[in-house]
């Protein structure tokens, strides 16, 4: 396994997760709604925080994928901001249904930038054989980040 593939099988679980957080919003069930969107946003955090560590600074070592990493640091800013102001304005459906799609679209562009445009860039600068080796502490942190945020009561 290298690190592309601990970072997809990340995508997987937070789409799995959103996906169902979505269906959340057009039933009147807010616990399990709140339940959701605590462990959609403790995953994207973890994720977040393991690529600013062990991803992003290893394409930041060519000039090219400079512009690539920052790109993909300001769209999970983005993501986590939408995430927190979902949190802060609990809502009917009505309320949430237009935050609730530009979450979607976040994340959905998010995933599919850095899967098709950061990967195949990121496997030119990164040496397959860094990839791999940095890839088991990378999923250790994201695991253990992801275990500490899901400790936090929501907001």
């Amino acid at each position: 396994m290298d690190l592309y593939e601990v970072i997809r099988r990340e995508h997987v679980k937070i789409l799995k997760t959103f996906r169902k957080l979505e269906k959340t919003i057009a039933s009147a069930r807010p616990a399990e709604r709140a339940r959701l969107l605590h462990e959609t946003k403790s995953r994207v955090l973890a994720l977040n925080r393991m690529e600013n560590t062990y991803f992003y600074p290893l394409v930041n070592d060519a000039a090219e994928g400079e512009a690539a990493a920052a790109r993909s640091r300001t769209e999970n800013e983005e993501i986590e901001r939408l995430l927190t102001e979902m949190e802060q304005r609990p809502g009917e459906e009505k309320d949430s249904k237009p935050l609730i799609d530009r979450l979607t679209g976040a994340i959905e562009q998010h995933i599919e930038y850095e899967e098709e445009e950061l990967f195949p860039l990121a496997r030119k600068i990164i040496p397959e054989e860094q990839a791999c080796a940095v890839a088991e502490d990378a999923e250790r942190e994201k695991e253990r980040l992801r275990h500490e945020y899901v400790q936090r009561p929501a907001a």
